[in-house]
């Protein structure tokens, strides 16, 4: 019998690999420093035109932004049979009914604190008096600002120098109109054809591999926008009744105006509260009886923003919906810079929407699942629902 032949070792994986066909990195070229430098000029530009138009191109913004968070209540009437622009209108006018409520709601205490801010501001210096004896340094530089910007007064009276509120609003009235009128020009145009003009985007992409994850980004920002500020406004408005409650309770005067304050500024993280809790503290040294209770005013307000913003809105958004803490600071920084208060309620839509791109592009989403409350893991828009939306 025949001896077989002996069996040759098989080579091990790390004999297989070579160096010649390992992957590495590709050189830093003179082309690629150049596309980013291109890029860097562009956003730059961007940025400056965004300073330069921001009578035009921020109320627009806004209304574009808005628009996407109530385009699903466009689609809801477009359903029972009205056409698309009907359907805008019915949703513009409700939404400018909504606000128009809530400012009526408002308006006379807040005129009424605002008429009486001398007052608060004079009781403010009133009550923190005793703790200047203990921070000198602060009454230095407390004496120097007020000298600076003319608050210092003789006699220890309060005097507003230079026009007043009303002339300030009436002055800066007819720019306000303006904007108001751009934005709702836009809102309704935008909802009443936006098929037209996501049909025109996608018109754009050259490939059909493109022209599906740009109908994609579209629909997922749609629908992670009206997810977001569905679940958001329903969580401001408990906090606003909470705080309401507390104002309440404290015997603050006018405590729906401030149960509103908190729900609406609560829409800009971080500044909103920040706000809100500035101005409560300052009336309720106007208002109570010693500064521990005003002091303590403030602290129930501040815990009850800290448990919404760490612990009910996480856990009722879920992980994927939740955005980075620093990127929301910075980005809020950002546009507050750009744009002034009306940024810091963009700051988070914008977010929101590179996020979605950024998921889209790498494979991933952000998307809701039906009927619940947290996002689906996966969002995959199929072929059919992107042909609609083109």
């Amino acid at each position: 019998m025949p001896s077989m032949p002996p069996r040759q070792p098989r080579p091990s994986s790390a004999i297989l690999v070579t160096p010649d066909i390992r992957r590495t990195r590709p050189p830093l070229t003179a082309e690629t420093l150049a596309h980013v430098a291109v890029i860097g000029l562009f956003l730059l530009a961007l940025i400056a035109a965004l300073w330069f138009a921001q009578a035009i191109v921020m109320p627009a913004a806004a209304a574009i932004v808005l628009g996407l968070v109530l385009g699903p209540a466009v689609d809801r009437l477009s359903r029972f049979g009205l056409g698309e622009p009907l359907a805008a209108a019915v949703v513009v006018i409700a939404a400018f009914v909504a606000v128009h409520g809530i400012l009526a709601l408002c308006a006379l205490p807040l005129l009424t604190w605002i008429d009486r801010a001398p007052e608060v501001w004079s009781a403010v210096r009133e009550k923190l008096e005793p703790l200047k004896s203990a921070v000198v340094e602060l009454v230095r530089v407390s004496s120097m600002v007020e000298r600076a910007t003319g608050l210092d007064s003789a006699g220890g009276s309060v005097s507003v120098a230079g026009p007043g509120v009303l002339s300030n609003v009436a002055t800066a009235a007819p720019a306000l109109v303006a904007q108001l009128v751009i934005f709702a020009a836009t809102l309704y145009f935008f909802l009443a054809t936006r098929r037209d003009l996501r049909r025109a985007m996608l018109g754009l992409c050259l490939s059909r591999r493109s022209r599906l994850t740009a109908a994609r980004v579209l629909a997922d920002s749609e629908k992670v926008l009206s997810h977001y500020f569905a679940v958001i406004t329903l969580i401001n408005i408990a906090l606003g009744i909470a705080t309401a409650l507390v104002a309440a309770l404290f015997g603050l005067p006018s405590p729906g105006l401030w149960g509103v304050l908190a729900a609406v500024l609560n829409f800009a993280p971080y500044v909103g509260p920040a706000v809100l809790a500035v101005v409560v503290f300052s009336v309720g040294l106007a208002s109570l009886d010693s500064l521990w209770t005003a002091v303590l005013l403030v602290g129930v307000v501040v815990a009850l923003d800290t448990i919404e913003g760490q612990f009910v809105t996480p856990a009722v958004l879920g992980r994927r919906m939740t955005l980075n803490p620093l990127m929301i600071f910075l980005a809020i920084g950002a546009w507050l810079w750009l744009w002034g208060p009306l940024g810091a309620f963009i700051a988070v839509p914008s977010l929101l929407i590179g996020s979605v791109l950024v998921d889209r592009l790498a494979g991933r989403s952000k998307l809701p699942a039906a009927g619940a409350g947290r996002p689906a893991a996966t969002g995959r828009v199929p072929p059919a629902r992107v042909a609609g939306a083109a």
